[in-house]
């Protein structure tokens, strides 16, 4: 069936699982939910930092807003569509775009303020899962080395940035700035 085919098949374009995280929402719209608790008091737990008065609301769409902002590239628009009842959130990517019909928009940057230092923990976490597969490591041994955040960064993350953002160029082109991003969340962690 594909024999053959092989470029064809690589000149089609990946789609960024962040794209895609509204899908697992409609597959399972209860994930998120049913798990909040249990994260809340692991994260309460590991770290000591306690959910704020007021953002347990926001939590739920906080946490998928996470999934599709990660990596910076893309970010939760809200917009209000005729024909729809109530707000719709679109994944998009072109942040100098305007949309007429959006009313509103959920960032990486809006998350990182808002849980600091947690945001800078999910991309750490991120970075390490992805420069563990890369690289065949174990992530579970990776971490048992590690006690804190702030040692994956300077003792993994740091001394690999130039390979793992070799890795990221293999799919996305962009200079990413890794190092001096790395940098500037290692500021942000204890």
């Amino acid at each position: 069936m594909f024999e053959g085919r092989l470029e064809e098949i690589k000149s089609i374009p990946r789609i960024k699982h962040e794209a895609e995280t509204f899908n697992i929402l409609e597959e399972a719209p209860g994930i998120v939910e049913s798990s909040a608790e249990v994260i809340w008091e692991a994260i309460e737990e590991e770290t000591g930092w306690e959910l704020p008065d007021g953002l347990a609301d926001g939590v739920h769409e906080d946490v998928w807003t996470f999934a599709v902002t990660h990596h910076g590239l893309f970010y939760v628009s809200i917009e209000e569509w005729e024909g729809y009842e109530g707000p719709q959130q679109l994944i998009r990517r072109e942040w100098t775009t305007f949309y007429p019909r959006e009313v509103g928009r959920r960032t990486l940057l809006d998350l990182l303020l808002r849980y600091h230092p947690l945001g800078g923990v999910v991309i750490v976490a991120d970075l390490l899962a992805s420069y563990a597969y890369e690289n065949g490591k174990d992530l579970d041994a990776l971490l048992g080395k590690h006690e804190h955040p702030g040692d994956i960064v300077k003792q993994v993350l740091l001394p690999n940035a130039e390979s793992i953002e070799d890795g990221i160029r293999k799919y996305d082109p962009r200079d990413y700035s890794l190092r001096a991003t790395l940098n500037l969340l290692l500021g942000g962690l204890r």
